[in-house]
């Protein structure tokens, strides 16, 4: 009564043991960048080309929608509202699939995230669709991408590149509009007269090219509360950038003085090389004239 039981277990192993095990044809690949405040994570798989024309071959070029990876819908989920190609999206997770053509692609984010490749895909699920144009790259992507890069300021480039074949999507945050509310609460509304807000606030303003005038006059109420050798340095490129260059040179030189009673080698330094790039600056206008 025992023999069956004993020989589908010896079948199972069998059957175990006669499979090979391989790596998956298109590998999985899970990424978290941060732009901003937003955290944006991509899950996808990467199929290979491994030969085989891609653009126009097997990925065509007939208005068709395609998975934009392999296997499962691949997702891009946003941790706060960005804008993406354009188009305001809230935060949230959702399937990426586009519609390549030779000139110009379709890019389109739709709400449902379960779906195996474009089975089931409901375009009355669809949150946004955008343009985006290709681009022919110098490298060959053997395996299909997609990477966030660029990163500038608070923004930054989301990439789909295949052989040689590349998408640039432009991503905004919403980070610059909440620095922005949080400077006029805390220093505008509130009347803030903390060094180190009015600091921050007016290097903000310098860095992005927003009101060079308001900043200056940050910078100075910080710096008439507290010296310090970096609120000076700060304070000389505000004045450069405001056209106060006597001014500017003057608060470097006072800046390098700061550092070097505060044994800090490395900011006075920092001061002086801007001492001296404005006197090469100042030669070359003379030259010019």
């Amino acid at each position: 009564m025992k023999k069956p039981l004993i020989f589908a277990f010896m079948a199972t192993g069998l059957s175990a043991n006669a499979q090979l095990n391989f790596p998956a044809p298109s590998p999985e690949a899970h990424f978290t960048q941060q732009v901003g405040f937003a955290r944006i994570t991509v899950k996808y798989e990467r199929p290979l080309a491994r030969g085989r024309k891609i653009m126009g071959g097997l990925v065509p070029y007939d208005g068709e929608l395609w998975r934009t990876g392999a296997g499962d819908c691949s997702t891009i989920k946003f941790s706060e509202d960005i804008t993406i190609g354009g188009q305001k999206v809230p935060a949230g997770n959702y399937s990426l699939f586009s519609i390549p053509n030779a000139n110009e692609w379709t890019i389109v984010l739709n709400r449902d995230t379960t779906l195996h490749g474009t089975g089931g895909y409901d375009q009355t699920k669809d949150l946004v669709r955008f343009k985006a144009k290709p681009e022919m790259v110098g490298r060959y992507y053997e395996a299909f991408t997609i990477e966030i890069q660029d990163i500038i300021k608070n923004n930054a480039n989301l990439y789909l590149a295949w052989e040689n074949t590349s998408i640039k999507i432009p991503i905004q945050t919403t980070a610059d509009e909440k620095i922005m509310a949080e400077i006029k609460k805390k220093i505008i509304d509130d009347k803030g007269s903390r060094p180190m807000l009015l600091f921050q606030a007016a290097n903000y303003y310098y860095e992005n090219d927003k009101d060079i005038q308001q900043a200056l006059i940050w910078i100075q109420q910080a710096t008439a509360q507290e010296a310090k050798a970096n609120f000076l340095i700060t304070q000389a490129r505000i004045q450069m950038k405001a056209g106060k260059h006597s001014e500017a040179i003057a608060s470097a030189k006072k800046s390098a003085e700061v550092a070097r009673a505060d044994k800090n080698e490395a900011a006075a330094k920092i001061a002086e090389a801007f001492i001296a790039d404005m006197g090469n600056s100042g030669s070359k206008m003379e030259h010019k004239h």
